[in-house]
């Protein structure tokens, strides 16, 4: 209750991930058109719509409409199917729900969690199904992300991208997550879009965060068509996020280096020289230094802009550069924001 929002929302995405297979269940209970349109659509729709929202935490206000779309198209398609389901398939689909109402909410981590309030429960009666071992072992690996984010003071979006599992996963589950795969290849509709995914999320694979933005945010209008229409589409956005052109690029990209420059204010309102010969000429000497590359060095005062969300766009900045600089004076270690700067970046 104590922890930000995106501890919360980690947690339930992940959470959600975990038991996702185990809807799997419901394979031979319901028509298979109405298990894939209805059920296995939406809830992947879902999940890949709070795992961004907690990978991606920069990006998280433009993804709370795709959440309240996923969650209530899913409501929606689940009513639409004969009741008769397996409980482990339902409370794994509701898991899923769960999590992704939780990303819905904009205020208070208190809110986010009420909002998948039965997510515990869920998760109990779909691995139950499974078999105790595969709750013992669930339960096992969110106290191991609790321990991480409290202990080893770990960002949330580290978490979101590691590993599902901090052990292997449970054999029961990975059975299940291999049958879903083979049958949902076999259908020939792109669903190799969904279970690649997937099993990215199992291994704690690097993901192009606008690849994973764009399929969170695909229109109503598309998702509406089913799955083939919709898998289609995200083959597309994986071919254009992903494609490289079989002639090479004449010019090829240069790797950059970013350096973050963390300073206190008030040493440069008392010598503005200071801040330039840390910064400016530091950037020019290491940049003409080195081969094949390029290096910055990242300023408050000249990457800020009006209107920008400054903790949002410091912290970006921080996690995306490869070294910190910091001009250390007495203000300097006198200064929380400075120190809450460096061990952001530490």
């Amino acid at each position: 209750m104590s922890k930000p929002r995106e501890v919360a929302i980690t947690l339930a995405a992940r959470a959600a991930l975990r038991v996702l297979p185990i809807l799997w269940f419901a394979r031979q209970e319901k028509p298979e058109s109405d298990l894939l349109s209805h059920v296995v659509l939406p809830v992947y729709r879902a999940a890949s719509v709070v795992w961004s929202a907690a990978k991606c935490p920069v990006q998280v206000t433009g993804l709370i409409t795709a959440a309240r779309s996923a969650a209530r198209a899913a409501d929606t398609r689940a009513a639409a199917v004969p009741a008769g389901a397996s409980l482990a398939a339902d409370a794994a689909r509701s898991a899923v729900m769960a999590a992704t109402r939780a990303a819905t909410r904009a205020a208070a981590p208190a809110a986010a969690l009420a909002a998948g309030a039965g997510l515990a429960v869920d998760i109990i009666a779909a691995t139950q199904r499974a078999g105790a071992r595969a709750v013992a072992v669930c339960w096992s690996a969110l106290s191991a992300d609790a321990t991480r984010i409290d202990q080893e003071r770990a960002k949330p979006f580290e978490i979101a991208g590691a590993p599902l599992w901090s052990v292997s996963q449970p054999s029961e589950i990975a059975e299940l997550c291999q049958e879903m795969k083979r049958d949902l290849l076999a259908t020939g509709e792109d669903w190799e879009v969904w279970t690649e995914w997937y099993e990215a999320r199992l291994r704690g694979d690097p993901a192009i965060e606008e690849l994973e933005i764009a399929r969170a945010t695909i229109p109503d209008e598309i998702w509406k068509q089913g799955p083939a229409v919709v898998n289609a589409e995200i083959k597309r956005l994986i071919a254009q996020y992903t494609y490289v052109g079989s002639q090479p690029d004449p010019t090829p990209r240069q790797k950059q280096f970013v350096g973050f420059f963390s300073y206190a204010h008030s040493d440069a309102r008392v010598d503005p020289s200071l801040v330039v010969a840390f910064s400016s000429e530091l950037e020019k000497r290491v940049d003409a230094k080195i081969v094949n590359a390029t290096f910055e060095m990242w300023r408050d005062n000249k990457k800020l802009r009006s209107g920008d969300y400054w903790d949002d766009t410091i912290e970006r900045a921080i996690r995306l550069a490869d070294i910190m600089v910091v001009l250390l004076t007495p203000k300097w270690i006198s200064s929380e924001y400075c120190r809450k700067e460096f061990n952001s970046f530490r």
